[in-house]
């Protein structure tokens, strides 16, 4: 049971900014989508760098945030913008 948790809590969480971003994305709003994107990637950072104890994190809630919460995120993330920036260019190319 505990394992269909984590798997579930990471495929939400995956989910999430994958269908936001890609929204975006393909509304034209890349500002706001670079924007998710980047505070995803920066906590990811923090924590895989504050892993060490030099940052006064505790390093194995600093990785199990990590690889729980932003490394799904930043996959979706940025799964949701190349599909976002195709699904926009397939609609470009139709209207010319």
């Amino acid at each position: 049971m505990g394992g269909f948790v984590v798997f579930a809590v990471m495929v939400i969480g995956a989910f999430i900014p994958f269908g936001i971003v890609g929204y975006l994305v393909r509304a034209g709003k890349n500002g706001l989508a670079l924007t998710i994107t980047s505070v995803i990637g920066a906590m990811l950072w923090v924590l895989v760098w504050g892993s060490d104890g030099r940052l006064g994190i505790d390093p194995l809630l600093a990785i199990s945030w990590a690889m729980l919460f932003f490394v799904p995120a930043m996959i979706g993330t940025l799964a949701g913008g190349l599909l976002g920036w195709l699904m926009r260019r397939r609609d470009d190319r139709k209207i010319s």
